[in-house]
């Protein structure tokens, strides 16, 4: 008859190990959901920042610039969201004399509507 450290065996530390991991991800995932709510459009894409970009492009156009100052954050957070809201048909881009406007297109407008 074995005696001693039988919960010291492999399978049972990698079960363990295991276990460990897999409630250190779901933990982390519920802290960053927290952190950042989202809005139930889009399944989930936009949060509240995404909504303060589309807020601020209501009814007019806004260079990068005139964006992150509305913001209140720096060109490159201004830039990834609207890199962003490009990518899902919310904003558009237009060139004019070598400055970028950004303006929100029809579906910006109405998800602006469904999500405040």
């Amino acid at each position: 008859m074995r005696v001693g450290l039988w919960w010291c065996s492999t399978p049972y530390i990698a079960a363990a190990l295991t276990a460990a991991g897999v409630a250190t991800y779901v933990l982390l995932k519920l802290r960053l959901a927290r952190k950042q709510p989202q809005v139930g459009l889009l399944r989930g894409e936009l949060d509240e920042r995404d909504l303060r970009v589309l807020k601020a492009l209501r009814g007019r156009a806004l260079t990068i610039s005139g964006l992150a100052r509305d913001l209140g954050v720096s060109k490159s957070v201004a830039w990834r969201r609207v890199r962003k809201l490009v990518a899902l048909g919310l904003v558009r881009r237009s060139d004019v004399e070598g400055r970028t406007y950004v303006t929100l297109t029809k579906s910006g407008e109405e998800a602006l509507k469904e999500g405040g």
